[in-house]
């Protein structure tokens, strides 16, 4: 979420008039598998919840559709306003599973 935060704030200051009116990638610059994905939740949720820590992931054949690759290529939020990330993944996940846990609990 900082990194959205951060990169909507460049947008809104942005004085380059190229930068304005676009939709950009904002990300953290690097791929990240579903596996590690599901793992890094599953450890954050589990500090809070232990019994979320015996969550295997249920593996299926792939779908048509399914996108078995993804990077967000965010070159042109870097070159147009100086976005770079600066929060990991693993940073924004334990900030956003410990709000989530917070509020539904």
């Amino acid at each position: 979420m900082e990194n959205v935060v951060q990169a909507n704030l460049l947008a809104a200051t942005a004085s380059q008039e190229g930068a304005w009116n676009r939709a950009y990638n904002v990300a953290c610059g690097s791929r990240t598998t579903l596996n590690v994905l599901a793992t890094l939740i599953r450890n954050e949720v589990g500090e809070n919840k232990p019994e979320a820590l015996k969550i295997e992931p249920r593996y299926e054949e792939f779908r048509k559709g399914d996108i078995r690759h993804s990077l967000a290529d965010i070159s042109q939020v870097k070159e147009l306003l100086g976005y770079f990330p600066v929060f990991s993944l693993q940073d924004g996940l334990k900030k956003a599973s410990t709000w989530y846990l917070r509020s539904t609990v």
